[in-house]
């Protein structure tokens, strides 16, 4: 196994590969391929041979499998949170409206009347 070339499909829109480094009983240590000549520098990663969804895949169908699986759920967290972002900006805007309407009701302006020389108030809406 050791040698062996992994993929995993990134969001770039392509392949980023690996070589499996090491393995244990119960994973593989890979590291990116063009790192593969000085593994003692470079960062190794652990992945486990029985994981639900893996890191990087030894099949570029799998690793483009892994992709649209990871890229949906990702959609539909994006669209949970912008359901949250608008509902937010609609109370915000509401509550922006009620405050602005408050204080142009206490805004209260005194003018005389020209006429009468009396004080009229105007409230302002």
């Amino acid at each position: 196994m050791i040698g062996r070339r992994m993929y995993r499909y990134g969001w770039r829109g392509d392949f980023d590969f690996y070589v499996v480094v090491g393995e244990t009983k119960c994973g593989w240590y890979i590291a990116q391929e063009y790192l593969y000549m000085d593994v003692v520098n470079s960062e190794k990663k652990w992945i486990s041979k029985t994981a639900r969804r893996p890191f990087a895949f030894f099949t570029k169908e799998e690793a483009l499998e892994s992709y649209l699986f990871r890229g949906k759920a990702h959609l539909d967290i994006l669209h949970e949170r912008e359901a949250t972002v608008r509902q937010s900006i609609i109370r915000a805007e509401r509550a922006l409206r009620k405050y602005k309407r408050k204080i142009r009701v206490s805004e209260k302006t005194w003018t005389p009347n020209k006429e009468t020389g009396k004080i009229n108030l105007e409230i302002m809406y």
